[in-house]
C-alpha cells in the first residue's frame, strides 16, 4: 500500500469525524441533506418526523476516549494485526514500547496493547498477508502487515518481533478478506402521504414579552440555544377568541428581517399577532404556533418579487383566520408543517390597498392539514400560483381562486381547484 493512501484513509477518518454537529445542531429528519451524527458527549435527540437535534447526553461527556470498549464501539478490536515494522503508524496516544518500531507513534490513536483479541478463531501467525482485512483478529503476532491502522489497543504491542521458528509447510492460500462495505445513507424519502402523526414539543418555559424581538438581518435566533429547553414566547395578552381582531405591527411577538432566521421556539396563545418578516425573504425553522390569533406569519414590506419566504419544519394549530398572511411580493415556500383546526394555511393578500399588490406564488410541500378551511387561496386576477406536492388535505379543500383588488374591499371567490388531489398546481 501506497504512503500517498495511508494519508488519504486518516484523512477520510478525521474528515468524517469533524462533520459531526455539536449543542443544538440539527442531526436528522426527513429529507436532512448534513451529517447524522453528534459530537462527543451529544446524543440525536429526535423532535418529530421532520427534525432532530444534538443535545448534551445522559452520561457524562468523554473529552478523548480512554478504554478500549470505547475504541471498540467505533473501529472494533483489532484492524491489521501486531508486529511490523509499520506497527502503530496511525496510533495516537500511545505512549508505551514504540522503541523498536520503524515508524512507531507517527500518529497514535491511542494504542496500547491489541495481543488478545477476543473475535477470531485463527491465528494467522506465520502468513505475511492472511487477515490483511480482518477487523477481530485475535493472534496475529508475525503478521507482515500487522497493526497498521490500530485505533483502541493498550500497552505493550510495539516490541521487536521475535525470532519465528522453521516455518511450517505454507497452507492453501486463502482469498483476501475484505472489509464489509456499508450502504451509503440516503436523505428520507416523504411517504405518499404527508405525516398526520407529528410529535408537537411541549414548553417547560415561558417568557412573555413588552416590545417584539428584533431578528436582525442575517442573523439567527434559536430558541432551544438560548434557553436550553423549548421555551414559550408571547405578550401577555387575552385576545379571546380573536374572532374581528386585527393586530398591528408592534403587536408581534418577533421582527424577523431580510435573511434573518428564526428556529426551534414555540408561540404561545397570549398573542394577538406572532411573527412578522420584514423585507426580501426570511426563513421560519421548526416554529410551533400553540394557538393562533389572527395570523401565525406575516410577509411585509417587499416589493421584491424574487423575494423569498421559506416555512420549514413546524406547526400551527387553533388559528381563527389565517396562518400564513403573503402581503409581499415573493414567493412562499412550506414544506414538513402540519396544521390543525385553521381557516387557512396560506392566503396571498386579496384587498391591500398600500405597498404591493401583484402576482404572488406559494409551493407547498409534504403539508398535513386537519379541519381547515382550505390550503391555499390565491388572486388569479394578478397571475398568482399555489404548486402542491405531497400535501393531505384529509378531505378538505385544497385550493380557492379570488378576484382580488387594491381597495381593501372583500375578494370575490370564484372558483375551487385541486380538488382531492396530493400534487396539483392552482392558478
Amino acid at each position: 500500500m501506497r504512503i500517498e493512501s495511508v494519508f488519504g484513509i486518516l484523512g477520510a477518518i478525521k474528515l468524517a469525524s469533524a462533520a459531526c454537529g455539536g449543542a443544538w445542531s440539527q442531526c436528522g429528519g426527513s429529507n436532512f441533506q448534513g451529517d447524522k451524527c453528534c459530537m462527543d458527549g451529544y446524543s440525536c435527540k429526535k423532535v418529530n418526523d421532520w427534525y432532530s437535534y444534538c443535545e448534551k447526553s445522559n452520561d457524562a461527556p468523554v473529552a478523548a476516549a480512554s478504554n478500549n470498549s470505547e475504541k471498540k464501539a467505533a473501529f472494533g478490536d483489532n484492524v491489521w494485526g501486531n508486529n511490523n515494522s509499520w506497527n502503530n503508524w496511525g496510533n495516537n496516544g500511545n505512549n508505551n514500547n514504540n522503541a523498536a518500531n520503524t515508524w512507531g507513534n507517527w500518529g497514535n490513536w491511542n494504542n496500547n496493547n491489541n495481543n488478545n483479541n477476543n473475535n477470531n478463531n485463527n491465528n494467522n501467525n506465520n502468513n505475511p498477508w492472511s487477515n490483511w482485512g480482518n477487523w477481530n483478529n485475535n493472534n496475529n503476532n508475525n503478521n507482515g502487515w500487522n497493526n497498521w491502522f490500530n485505533a483502541g489497543n493498550t500497552a505493550g504491542n510495539n516490541q521487536p518481533a521475535q525470532q519465528n521458528p522453521a516455518p511450517a509447510p505454507a497452507p492453501v492460500q486463502q482469498p483476501n478478506e475484505q472489509p464489509v462495505q456499508q450502504p451509503v445513507q440516503q436523505p428520507a424519502q416523504p411517504t405518499t402521504n404527508a405525516n398526520a402523526n407529528v410529535k408537537w414539543p411541549k414548553a417547560e418555559k415561558h417568557i412573555k414579552l413588552d416590545a417584539p424581538i428584533v431578528v436582525k438581518a442575517g442573523e439567527t435566533y434559536d430558541g432551544l440555544k438560548e434557553n436550553g429547553v423549548w421555551t414559550s414566547y408571547g405578550r401577555g395578552v387575552d385576545a379571546g377568541d380573536c374572532v374581528d381582531i386585527e393586530g398591528s405591527y408592534a403587536d408581534a411577538v418577533f421582527h424577523v428581517e431580510t435573511g434573518a432566521t428564526l428556529k426551534n421556539v414555540i408561540l404561545g396563545k397570549d398573542s394577538i399577532e406572532h411573527v412578522h418578516c420584514i423585507g426580501d425573504g426570511c426563513t421560519i425553522e421548526n416554529v410551533w404556533w400553540d394557538d393562533v390569533c389572527e395570523d401565525a406569519l406575516s410577509l411585509k414590506y417587499s416589493t421584491n418579487p424574487d423575494a423569498k419566504f421559506y416555512l420549514i419544519g413546524g406547526g400551527a394549530k387553533d388559528g381563527s383566520d389565517k396562518i400564513v398572511q403573503h402581503n409581499s411580493a415573493g414567493t412562499v415556500y412550506i414544506k414538513n408543517f402540519d396544521v390543525k383546526n385553521a381557516g387557512k394555511l396560506y392566503r396571498s393578500c386579496g384587498n391591500c390597498k398600500s405597498g404591493y399588490q401583484n402576482t404572488r406564488h406559494v409551493v407547498i410541500e409534504n403539508v398535513n392539514a386537519s379541519n381547515v378551511g382550505v390550503l391555499a387561496g390565491i388572486n388569479s386576477n394578478y397571475g398568482d400560483t399555489a404548486t402542491f406536492k405531497n400535501v393531505n388535505a384529509n378531505g378538505g379543500p385544497v385550493c380557492y381562486s379570488f378576484t382580488g383588488n387594491n381597495n381593501g374591499s372583500e375578494p370575490k371567490k370564484t372558483g375551487e381547484q385541486c380538488k382531492g388531489q396530493s400534487n396539483c398546481t392552482c392558478k
